[in-house]
């Protein structure tokens, strides 16, 4: 517990200074020095940050701003859909040469190289040795064609239907069935219910290469796009690398991303989830807030107190079970997370020890009480 209070009073006394009578809370937060940002012509914004560890290596994103929430209601699963097909061919790399160019840089598929679709948005990240140049500028040259120039032929994507469906598949698990419960009671008035990443099965056995290759094109565009370098790489080589892949780029505009209002509850739901194949029993209490846009000192302060709640509710928590002073919870966390652009989802849980969960709900109420 001294540690606890050690983190409490500093805590306190952070919060009590950043409040002093006359500090201007909503001042600017400042920008590193070593960051770069800027904007190409054609609309496309760049990030870059020097690191000098790991030694030789830099990561690289693309960020394309949309993800399944810009889908129709016939397109759920496109955007997930279309992220898979960038490995999967483009006018310089077809069919499976993306991903043999990669491996014949050494680098690998999940550890080098990755993708994933969110709600709002669709990533593409490869990490490499800074030290060859040549391979370097050919990873450049394939970000750049996942930007404008993937071919989305036929053969191609429907060989990659049984592979999405394999990976829902894959996630037909007890941890998937209570996921599934739970999304109607966390995400109730928001469009992310129905726009869940994967999508529908059914739209990912039927979609057409056109119908993927108009979604690409409607949002893939370099001014609904952000490049990312961060490594131990020299600043002008990076913006010099940006340059000369990612500004020939056609400066056409993207769809505007649309922004669904989630309407705000005031009083309680509760929900009983039932798994035969769940081997542990708990209860969590969920508490729905806005998201605090992070952009200045006074709404830093309060993003922070949130995180700082939440570590030294975990940190008690784990404390307490470990000394034996709760006796009837086995375990539990607490964290914040993101339900909706303009929500998130503070949530504590605890697991019953011995199954008891009247007494492991009256500990968890006593916890946030104290």
């Amino acid at each position: 517990m001294e540690i606890i209070m050690r983190n409490l009073c500093f805590l306190l006394t952070l919060v009590a200074t950043l409040l002093l009578p006359g500090r201007l809370i909503a001042a600017a937060l400042p920008q590193d020095e070593k960051l770069i940002t800027g904007q190409l012509g054609n609309g496309l914004r760049y990030m870059i940050y020097p690191h000098a560890h790991p030694k030789d290596q830099v990561n690289l994103w693309l960020q394309i701003h949309t993800g399944s929430l810009q889908e129709e209601d016939n397109e759920r699963g496109v955007a997930h859909f279309v992220e898979h097909m960038m490995f999967n061919g483009t006018k310089t790399w077809p069919g499976n040469k993306v991903i043999e160019t990669f491996e014949s840089m050494g680098l690998r598929f999940g550890r080098d190289v990755n993708a994933y679709t969110s709600y709002d948005e669709t990533v593409y990240q490869v990490s490499l040795p800074t030290t060859q140049k040549q391979n370097l500028q050919q990873v450049m040259a394939i970000f750049s064609e996942w930007s404008n120039a993937a071919t989305f032929e036929k053969l191609e994507v429907d060989a990659e239907r049984g592979v999405i469906t394999e990976e829902w598949r894959a996630h037909q698990d007890a941890k998937w069935r209570t996921s599934q419960a739970r999304r109607p009671f966390l995400l109730a008035n928001t469009r992310n219910l129905d726009r869940e990443p994967i999508g529908l099965m059914d739209t990912v056995a039927t979609v057409t290469p056109a119908q993927l290759r108009q979604f690409y094109q409607r949002w893939y565009q370099p001014n609904n796009m952000t490049f990312i370098v961060v490594g131990d790489i020299d600043s002008k080589e990076a913006l010099a690398l940006i340059k000369d892949n990612l500004s020939k780029l056609p400066a056409n505009k993207a769809a505007e991303n649309r922004v669904w209002p989630t309407k705000a509850e005031n009083h309680l739901r509760f929900n009983i989830i039932n798994d035969k194949e769940n081997r542990v029993n708990g209860i969590a209490l969920y508490y729905r807030l806005p998201m605090v846009q992070v952009n200045d000192e006074q709404s830093f302060i309060e993003q922070a107190e949130w995180s700082m709640l939440v570590q030294l509710f975990n940190q008690r928590l784990q404390e307490r079970i470990q000394s034996g002073e709760l006796k009837t919870i086995s375990g539990g966390t607490a964290r914040s997370v993101k339900i909706a652009p303009d929500y998130q989802s503070l949530f504590f849980r605890v697991n019953a020890r011995d199954d008891n969960m009247q007494d492991a709900a009256n500990a968890l109420m006593a916890e946030l009480a104290t």
